[in-house]
């Protein structure tokens, strides 16, 4: 769903089948003409909720060819997974790493990114399902929160990556 500035909104749902990839473009968009004007603006939402990425079910390896999920130069909202059970995306598996926030330090960094109740680098059951780098790799990236502190909702377990679960390489300032 996407909401102006200016009241108008607009929904468009798509269903995505491997190996597709998802692609939002314009990601954000400002001077939109509204009312005849141009002082409005159009912003894009994504939520990645109840997938199995890199994995057959939660079970079995399936691996993408790099990263599971990567994110490039995006600044509006990114949901990945939720606090509902069903919302939760098994992560585990892929060739690279298993989440890859990879922004730009200078023109356009990754902003506004929340990660809740995923199993990244393990099985359905907890064993070990290792991403082949970081469980979730973070470049030139602000304002994303990894877990919550709803303590009644799905955790969230990021474990058995082969290299640090998270790794925070190139922030801002």
């Amino acid at each position: 769903t996407v909401t102006n500035n200016c009241g108008g909104v607009g929904t468009r749902t798509f269903n995505i089948t491997q190996p597709a990839v998802l692609l939002a473009s314009p990601l954000s968009q400002t001077d939109i003409s509204c009312f005849g004007g141009s002082n409005g603006a159009a912003s894009v939402s994504v939520a990645i909720t109840g997938n199995y990425i890199g994995n057959q079910a939660g079970t079995t390896t399936f691996a993408n060819a790099l990263d599971g999920i990567y994110v490039h130069q995006m600044s509006d909202q990114i949901t990945i997974g939720g606090t509902d059970p069903a919302d939760r995306n098994i992560i585990s598996g892929n060739s690279r790493h298993g989440i890859f926030l990879d922004g730009d330090n200078t023109t356009f960094p990754v902003t506004n990114i929340s990660l809740d109740g995923n199993l990244i680098g393990l099985s359905v059951g907890h064993s070990p399902m290792p991403n082949q780098e970081h469980g979730i790799a973070i470049s030139y990236s602000r304002y994303v929160t990894i877990g919550s502190n709803d303590h009644t909702a799905v955790q969230q377990f990021i474990s058995g990556n082969a290299y640090a679960p998270v790794n925070w390489a190139k922030g801002l300032d």
